[in-house]
């Protein structure tokens, strides 16, 4: 087992400290943890209005739809206090949905856009350390001046918004084993976005310099998706007014002191107006 067990508290910190970032702990004052990942999303699914999966972009009586995205993301955590973490994320994308359209004519359609995408700013503060559980509320901004939403495919859905969620971590010491969930409402600048209930449970163990990761993630749109129509940008994606949930599993290798390297994989369970898709990320993390 990598983090040694000297007491309940110093087993916490250092187990969640040094082998994974984000859930309910916070990073020690000065202390950081920052990541670069390679994130690479390809599908030819969505998930339709009332959930039916679907050839994307099929609704729009287009065939052989594709969708693509490619992106480089940088995330940091930040302990400007041993209870405050100061938080911060960014992608540079790449995205490509193409189609054909036509029937006695077949016309073939591509669409590619690249840049940065939402820049998100956050910070998490703990409200409860009573071992082994560990409770934070955690706030966060998304900031879309950084591309043009009106773009045929755009980067982002183009809105402000504020996310504050409350986290809840606990250890199952004297097992190599962690617990960690969350629950939190998003709310949206524009009239054209409707704010979403966001959800998620995570459990990982430990062994040796390893840990391994399993995850659930949802999104709960406000309004009844059935009744809606697909997102402003003409194009089912996975920025906005959809319903979803994606379960993910992760590996992280503690290859050298304060360097690890992530390995994630994610697949959409179930949705509605969103991209039925895998992912993959590649991620390599330093921390202090």
């Amino acid at each position: 087992m990598l983090v040694k067990s000297f007491s309940l508290t110093i087993l916490i910190t250092l187990f969640l400290q040094n082998l994974l970032f984000a859930g309910a702990w916070t990073q020690g004052e000065g202390k950081y943890y920052q990541k670069f990942s390679l994130n690479i999303l390809e599908t030819d699914k969505e998930y339709g209005l009332e959930g039916d999966k679907q050839g994307y972009a099929s609704a729009f009586e287009a065939q052989n739809g594709k969708f693509s995205d490619s992106n480089i993301g940088f995330y940091i955590e930040y302990g400007f206090t041993e209870k405050l973490t100061l938080i911060s994320s960014l992608s540079a994308k790449r995205l490509n949905s193409k189609f054909e359209v036509g029937v006695n004519q077949i016309v073939s359609e591509s669409i590619t856009t690249t840049g940065l995408s939402d820049w998100v700013v956050g910070a998490r503060f703990r409200i409860l350390k009573l071992d082994p559980i560990v409770a934070s509320i955690q706030n966060d901004v998304t900031l879309p001046f950084l591309y043009d939403k009106n773009d045929a495919l755009a980067l982002g859905n183009g809105n402000y918004a504020n996310h504050s969620k409350i986290q809840l971590g606990a250890s199952l010491y004297p097992l190599p084993v962690y617990l960690t969930g969350d629950f939190g409402y998003k709310i949206y600048s524009g009239s054209d976005m409707n704010n979403e209930m966001i959800y998620g449970f995570e459990i990982g163990f430990s062994y040796q310099n390893l840990l391994f990761k399993n995850s659930l993630d949802g999104i709960q749109n406000s309004k009844d998706i059935s009744s809606m129509g697909s997102n402003s940008s003409g194009i089912v994606t996975s920025s906005g007014n959809q319903n979803s949930l994606k379960w993910s599993s992760g590996l992280i290798f503690e290859f050298k002191e304060n360097m690890q390297l992530n390995l994630d994989f994610s697949r959409t369970l179930r949705g509605e107006n969103t991209l039925a898709y895998n992912s993959f990320s590649l991620g390599i993390a330093f921390t202090n």
